[in-house]
């Protein structure tokens, strides 16, 4: 097997750090999002897509209907109230 020749490496680079970066920077969940729909558009699994990215199964599941119901439109966060 050929070794990568390109890596992450840097100590800090690990799966919960991004994942938490995402959830803390202003609309790098909206990112992460459509980077879900991009991979299930390819015929990525749910369950690899979820893995991979750290959401949940359901909240997919919300990606994927909201987008087969409004488009594009969905992915535009919604004003929350309070």
């Amino acid at each position: 097997m050929r070794t990568p020749t390109l890596a992450l490496r840097h100590p800090e680079a690990t799966r919960e750090r991004l994942v938490a970066m995402a959830n803390e920077i202003p609309g790098a969940r909206t990112g992460l999002k459509i980077a879900a729909l991009l991979l299930a558009l390819e015929g990525q699994r749910p369950s690899w897509i979820v893995a991979v990215l750290g959401c949940t199964r359901m909240s997919l599941n919300r990606w994927m209907h909201g987008m087969n119901a409004e488009g594009v439109g969905s992915l535009i966060p919604k004003p929350r109230p309070g």
